[in-house]
């Protein structure tokens, strides 16, 4: 569990990084979601950031909602945003599909397997611990593609999508590997 002073840290450490960071595009991933999955009538972007994603994804979808705690971001038609950490927002939700791109691999591992334990559809792309092509700049985990499946499946989620490789979310210099996720409970 996150002590106060830590999730204080993380949150002024993204903030700082969304005051700076202006990347509107939405991501590959985002692209490669919509373009070839039916998204559920109301999807929740965990880890939104700056909602360059959560904009897009509102394209495909009735509702979409955009969660996190370090950036402002303004309702648009569709789209919604919540301003919360996510272990509160986690709490207060019985189940709801998700979507989170570079969000997994940012949380305790305990929230993960809130996500997991609450997700009825899930669009995930996160770190493998393949990769070691980041800098140490601020909290990330590295997820092992082998347990993270075993977490699925004991879950009773149906895979649609699982792709473990490098070229899919090259940022300047960086090709970090990843592990892309769509999966559904039965």
């Amino acid at each position: 569990m996150e002590k106060t002073g830590e999730l204080q840290s993380k949150q002024d450490y993204w903030k700082e990084f969304y005051s700076k960071e202006h990347i509107l595009e939405p991501s590959d991933f985002c692209k490669t979601v919509a373009d070839n999955f039916a998204l559920p009538s109301r999807l929740f972007d965990l880890c939104c950031g700056n909602g360059r994603d959560t904009y897009h994804l509102g394209k495909y979808t009735e509702t979409v909602i955009g969660v996190d705690y370090a950036a402002e971001n303004k309702p648009f038609n569709n789209v919604e945003f919540i301003k919360s950490d996510l272990r509160g927002f986690l709490n207060s939700v019985s189940s709801a599909s998700f979507y989170c791109r570079f969000g997994i691999h940012a949380i305790e591992e305990d929230l993960e397997d809130l996500v997991l334990d609450k997700g009825e559809e899930l669009y995930l792309e996160f770190r493998s611990d393949k990769d070691r092509d980041f800098v140490d700049d601020h909290y990330r985990r590295l997820i092992n593609a082998d347990n993270f499946m075993t977490k699925l499946h004991d879950r009773n989620y149906i895979i649609e999508t699982f792709i473990e490789s490098q070229g899919l979310a090259i940022y300047k210099e960086f090709d970090p590997w990843v592990i892309r996720v769509i999966a559904k409970r039965k």
